[in-house]
């Protein structure tokens, strides 16, 4: 019979059981083999623990936290000032030479989940980038199967240091084989 672990603390001689565990942690210690497990929690049911002098001790630990600590302030970006209107909607005012790329990706038959899944794995790196403002990328919802990349970079310089990234460079050799078509175009912002 193999030795099960038993998940009631006890105190008792440290002694080591046929399994190699010590009689807390075992069933097998001091019992004759034949005895089931079931049988022997009936002859000998775990002790039950009082939770509420734990509970005490944890509250105390707790307790010890000063109540009258600042809270920190969360930081907002303030690298681009935001305008709140009237409906709630928030208006970003980009820096002046800030350039927005639109490109919008047609997947070939039956490669739209490939397209899907290598342009997400463009997102992370990307968004990481010196100069990368936003990144993000949208499903259509009319057509499955198409996709729209929305782009923001402070500059055009930052968007072509974009281009030899390893991210860019891997998806630029794989989306030949993924891409019916594709259109992109810059824009800047005029209001």
């Amino acid at each position: 019979m193999s030795c099960v672990p038993r998940m009631v603390l006890e105190t008792s001689p440290p002694r080591v059981c046929r399994g190699g565990f010590t009689p807390p942690s075992c069933f097998c210690s001091g019992r004759p083999s034949g005895r089931s497990e079931r049988a022997v929690l009936r002859a000998n049911p775990p002790r039950q623990f009082p939770t509420l002098p734990l509970l005490l001790a944890i509250k105390a630990v707790w307790s010890t936290i000063a109540a009258d600590m600042p809270k920190q302030r969360s930081r907002k970006s303030s690298r681009h000032p935001v305008r709140r209107r009237a409906n709630g909607a928030t208006v970003t005012k980009l820096p002046k030479n800030a350039v927005t790329r639109v490109v919008t990706l047609r997947a070939k038959e039956g490669q739209h989940m490939l397209l899907a899944a290598e342009l997400r794995a463009l997102i992370a790196p990307s968004r990481r980038e010196e100069g990368c403002l936003r990144f993000d990328l949208h499903g259509c919802v009319d057509q499955p199967g198409t996709f729209l990349l929305h782009e923001v970079w402070e500059s055009r310089e930052d968007h072509t240091a974009h281009t030899r990234t390893p991210h860019f460079l891997r998806w630029d050799a794989r989306k030949d084989a993924l891409l019916a078509s594709r259109e992109a175009a810059f824009w800047r912002q005029l209001a």
